[in-house]
């Protein structure tokens, strides 16, 4: 920023393969797509990891609890069903998984918003129809534990 305001310092153009949404974490000072894939460390462009997940799926990084929650949905699972893959935040590896079933038939990747809430909550809307659901459960706080799970509807 200067006197003329904010300025370009640099431009760094295809860091992101398809990147929707970015989110910015303070405490770690990296940068997380909603391509499901990458955190990239913004003052040199590169990625500091990959998550090997389906990409495409919006993700919800919390360096509080060291995880990144990624929503997915996989060629095994019906249009209604997904899960929620849970990755270790320092070392990108998957660390649990956790069933999340929808009543709605949603098609492929209809996500708008994916986010963490809360003490121990996720939560997702989809594109088609403005269904909100809030997830909330152990697993949030202890990222290798798959039980407790409940899900809410909101319409």
């Amino acid at each position: 920023m200067n006197s003329q305001g904010v300025s370009l310092l640099q431009d760094y153009g295809g860091v992101f393969w398809n990147p929707g949404r970015i989110h910015f974490n303070q405490a770690n000072g990296l940068i997380y797509s909603d391509d499901g894939y990458h955190a990239i460390d913004p003052s040199t462009s590169l990625p500091t990891g990959l998550f090997e997940v389906g990409g495409g799926w919006p993700m919800a990084p919390d360096s509080t609890l060291n995880t990144v929650f990624i929503l997915s949905q996989y060629i095994w699972q019906d249009n209604s069903n997904y899960t929620i893959d849970l990755f270790d935040l320092t070392h990108y590896v998957r660390t649990g998984q956790i069933p999340f079933p929808t009543n709605s038939q949603l098609g492929f990747n209809p996500v708008g918003r994916f986010l963490r809430w809360g003490s121990n909550g996720l939560a997702v809307n989809f594109t088609g129809g403005g269904n909100i659901y809030l997830i909330s459960g152990p697993f949030v706080n202890r990222a290798a534990s798959t039980q407790g799970h409940r899900s809410k509807k909101s319409e």
